[in-house]
């Protein structure tokens, strides 16, 4: 009886669909090339927030779900040139860019030379939050470098320094400090 009941119970949890991947979120205008990105961050001189997704990644579904449907986020994001790519189906700007870890949302400025990344989900007022400081140069990989000398000898900086380095596709460099 009781193999019977976990047999019915494993049959009904296999036969189930899988979680529809959503539609691309509305309220927010999408550019799907990183080519159709570049000439529209260019002609507005604005800088461009390029979303690298994949179809499996559950964060990327909560940050299309709560984050991208978010009206402040909604309208933040006319500020922007806004990208959205499949990090499988564009490989080319995924190794461009050192996208390891889903979802990663670059922040780049008008030519496509990245300002620095936010790497996992946040909430709206967060991730406005970091993509400001970085536009402004705070908190970046940049800014995290160039305080290294400084503090050679603090462990917790040395780790987030190596974590930042990882996130940004550089081992190499992370391997160092770690």
């Amino acid at each position: 009886m009781v193999v019977s009941l976990v047999g019915s119970l494993f049959a009904v949890g296999c036969t189930q669909a899988k979680k529809p991947v959503p539609a691309v979120p509305a309220g927010i205008s999408w550019n799907k090339a990183f080519d159709a990105a570049l000439a529209d961050a260019q002609a507005h001189h604005r800088p461009i927030l390029l979303d690298m997704y994949t179809d499996w990644c559950e964060w990327c579904t909560a940050l299309d779900e709560t984050t991208y449907t978010d009206p402040k986020f909604i309208e933040y994001s006319k500020r922007f040139t806004m990208a959205r790519m499949n990090a499988e189906v564009d490989t080319v700007t995924a190794a461009r860019y050192h996208v390891e870890n889903y979802p990663t949302v670059l922040v780049l400025d008008e030519k496509g030379g990245e300002m620095d990344r936010v790497v996992g989900y946040s909430r709206a007022p967060e991730f406005i939050s970091q993509i400001e400081d970085y536009l402004a140069g705070r908190n970046t990989l940049a800014s995290v470098v160039a305080q290294e000398p400084a503090k050679k000898g603090d462990p917790e900086f040395i780790y987030k320094l190596a974590d930042r380095f990882a996130d940004h596709g550089l081992f190499e460099e992370s391997r160092k400090r770690f």
